[in-house]
């Protein structure tokens, strides 16, 4: 017999009788401190006075080697042993980083094993230490915990390389093809592909002769385009075997800003802005174009989906011009272009109505519409060193050489007042959906900020000790489980470094203008799809 017959549930009634216990189906059906067990035939409720016994927790990391970081997308093995003398109805495990969510357990033996994807938990920082406590609840529901004895460390930071060891080579802004390959170009005239895993996907290609290549690469569907120092804009195979024959254009002055992209039916365009003064096209049928002088252009021309072309010069009246595009430039400005201020040298935007969003060196934001109109939304506290973004409402987050980041409305009233302070120049942020880090900023000085839609800091990182950081780019595997969603964000270095970060979210696709160029593949097209 239970030992309900010798102990506390001897329960005598009226008549000395004895009541049995209650009928159950299964330890749901008993009271707390009660589990369900069939004797001489019968399911009833029973007393447990023996809570589970919980020890040996461990954790560790599938991604990585023993005693290395676990990546912020990693997933975490954690095993312990469990028991109970009577009945075990579960044991789950949850991490610190969200001890309020659990997850079950499977048993082998006297062993419990669970896999703990880190994307599923928030991770508030950019490097934190995670421990797992392991919960064992037997079927009286009382229960017992354990937790690791070591903690593992979590970090966002994927990878670094350098490009070309040993060599502190400048780095132009990336480009991400779909497959996640990362295509930069350098002060040594070479462009180099990098694998998501980090290293080479195959050797580089050197265009030209060689010459400078400061202007972020773009990516077609029929071309990956390059613009360079020594004035050419040049089209390379998809697969980075080397140049396209004949796909080719001579700007007639040095190129410094990125490739805007205009894809046909038959043929893909690229289109740069040179310090000539011209803007030059090159097509995947072999075709070129050029456009009349007028002053020199350091940034590179933006497209909306009907092709218009548009582009704002340097120079102490630094003007916007607009371009229809038919195999030849017809600007549609002749008379009067319209000025945007003192050197525009920050990469142009397009807001949802086809408007020209720019930034000047003497602080000005400046609106223009497609008929030529415009008006200055907002005077900021610096220079103007990088691309404005576009919000899905309107919104317009620009940073200045002050270190101090703006979001305007699109009437420019300031809407962080004061403006958030990042202590060095601010560089072209990008917009992220699903999750807490609206924004990732990233400085000149090298260090990379993730912000809410209030500008509050989530964590910050220095990713370049004495190197500039330039603005970044992003991947997004296909195929992650809604809500859990993380991306890899690029951001090269002046010294020839390539950082791989893993975020929250992905791009914010609903906005017009989420980064500079616009979207990964940099196609600095308003129509192209983020």
């Amino acid at each position: 017999m239970k030992r309900w017959m010798t102990g506390v549930w001897v329960l005598v009634m009226g008549c000395g009788t004895v009541k049995d216990p209650p009928t159950c189906a299964t330890s749901a059906d008993c009271p707390a401190g009660e589990y369900c067990a069939s004797a001489q035939g019968e399911q009833r409720c029973w007393p447990d006075s023996h809570p589970p016994v919980v020890s040996g927790v461990a954790v560790s990391c599938l991604d990585v080697a023993a005693g290395e970081k676990c990546p912020r997308d990693g997933t975490l093995r954690v095993t312990a042993t469990a028991s109970d003398a009577e009945e075990l109805a579960e044991v789950r495990v949850a991490l610190t980083l969200d001890p309020s969510t659990a997850v079950a357990m499977t048993r082998t033996g006297d062993t419990w094993t669970a896999d703990v994807p880190l994307a599923t938990v928030p991770v508030a920082a950019f490097e934190a230490t995670v421990d797992a406590t392991v919960t064992a609840r037997d079927g009286a529901r009382q229960e017992a915990s354990a937790t690791t004895a070591a903690a593992i460390p979590v970090t966002r930071l994927r990878w670094t390389t350098e490009v070309e060891p040993g060599q502190a080579i400048a780095l132009t802004p990336a480009a991400v093809m779909t497959d996640g390959t990362v295509v930069v170009a350098g002060s040594n005239g070479k462009v180099y592909f990098v694998k998501p895993d980090g290293t080479r996907a195959h050797d580089p290609v050197t265009v030209g002769s060689g010459q400078a290549i400061s202007a972020a690469p773009a990516i077609g569907t029929k071309a990956i385009w390059v613009g360079s120092e020594d004035a050419w804009l040049r089209g390379l195979a998809l697969d980075g075997s080397g140049a396209l024959a004949g796909v080719a254009v001579n700007s007639e002055g040095a190129i410094r800003g990125s490739v805007a992209v205009f894809t046909e039916a038959t043929k893909e365009w690229g289109f740069v802005a040179s310090a000539s003064g011209r803007l030059a096209a090159a097509s995947t049928g072999l075709d070129t174009a050029r456009s009349g002088a007028t002053s020199a252009y350091v940034v590179g021309p933006a497209v909306d989906s009907a092709g218009r072309v548009f582009a704002a010069s340097s120079g102490a009246n630094s003007t916007v011009r607009e371009f229809l595009f038919d195999g030849a430039f017809t600007d549609q400005w002749v008379t009067s272009s319209p000025v945007v201020g003192v050197n525009v040298s920050a990469a142009i935007a397009l807001d949802r109505s086809g408007n020209v969003i720019t930034g000047s060196q003497d602080k000005k934001i400046n609106l223009t519409t497609v008929v030529g109109g415009t008006s200055t939304i907002a005077t900021v506290s610096d220079a103007i060193v990088d691309s404005p973004i576009i919000l899905p409402n309107g919104d317009i987050i620009v940073g200045d050489q002050s270190g101090a980041l703006h979001r305007l409305s699109s009437d420019g009233t300031a809407l962080w007042t004061p403006a958030r302070n990042l202590g060095a120049a601010v560089l072209s942020p990008m917009l992220l959906a699903g999750t807490s880090a609206t924004l990732l900023v990233p400085t000149r000085a090298g260090t990379l900020y993730a912000l809410d839609g209030s500008g509050a800091e989530i964590w910050h990182r220095s990713l370049g000790t004495g190197a500039e950081l330039r603005s970044g780019n992003i991947h997004t595997r296909p195929g992650q489980p809604a809500g859990h969603v993380v991306s890899t964000a690029y951001y090269p270095t002046s010294d020839g470094k390539l950082h791989a970060v893993i975020v929250d979210g992905q791009l914010d696709t609903s906005a017009p203008w989420p980064k500079a160029f616009h979207d990964p593949r940099n196609t600095s097209n308003a129509g192209t799809a983020p």
